[in-house]
């Protein structure tokens, strides 16, 4: 696989991957069939990370690194992170999992935490088996979106509030955009006005904006009379 650098430089991402200590070279069999092109750059880049003892060939223990999935954890452990985490902004994070449109499993490093997040002040269709096709259909429509836009991608989450559950709410930035305003004017999602904090959110006059521009132009959930509402 091979990807363009900051330099424009075209990289191969098996040897960067071998170069840095984080993979082995396969051990190769001439009975086997021919080898990647990229061989001779592997075996090399391998010779060069055990040379430099880094990543798998480093003496030293690897750190320790534990997180706590908030998920899955229990209801005292879920209410410690409340105040630990409600209000924060600004956090680098990485979307595990994607529930529906506006419903995320969010990795924060920083924090060491799996958080269930939502996103503030916007509104789509679960995976609910009481659906409506119709209803199905845009659940469908709007998960395969998100799943192929952000799912295991890097992005900016601002925690603005949180549930006695331990669910929490905010804006979620991706590639410098608010990801809510880009559901919402596909069609994709609708503005929930009824949402708790609505107020705090700084997204909400474009949000606005980009429904008003979604309703006008038919698209997504406003193809169908009544489905937005």
């Amino acid at each position: 696989v091979y990807y363009q650098n900051d330099k424009n430089e075209t990289e191969c991402i098996n040897i960067d991957l071998i170069k840095n200590g984080l993979a082995n070279l396969t051990n190769y069999k001439i009975e086997e069939g021919n080898p990647s092109k990229e061989f001779d750059l592997m075996l090399k880049a391998e010779q060069e990370a055990k040379n430099n003892k880094i990543g798998l060939f480093s003496p030293k223990a690897p750190p320790l690194c534990t997180y706590s999935d908030l998920l899955s954890s229990g209801r005292t452990k879920k209410k410690e992170f409340i105040n630990f985490l409600t209000g924060l902004s600004h956090l680098n994070c990485m979307v595990d999992f994607c529930f529906s449109a506006n419903k995320f499993k969010l990795r924060i490093d920083e924090k060491q935490v799996f958080i269930p997040f939502g996103l503030i002040g916007v509104k789509s269709f679960t995976n609910d088996k009481n659906n409506s096709s119709l209803f199905q259909k845009y659940f469908k429509i709007s998960h395969e979106f998100v799943v192929n836009t952000v799912l295991q991608r890097d992005g900016i989450c601002d925690i603005v509030q949180a549930d006695k559950v331990g669910n929490y709410f905010g804006n979620f930035i991706f590639e410098g955009k608010n990801f809510g305003t880009i559901l919402i004017e596909k069609g994709l999602a609708v503005l929930n006005e009824r949402s708790g904090d609505l107020g705090k959110n700084k997204y909400i006059n474009e949000m606005r904006e980009a429904e008003k521009k979604a309703q006008k132009a038919k698209i997504g959930l406003w193809e169908d009379e009544g489905v937005a509402k």
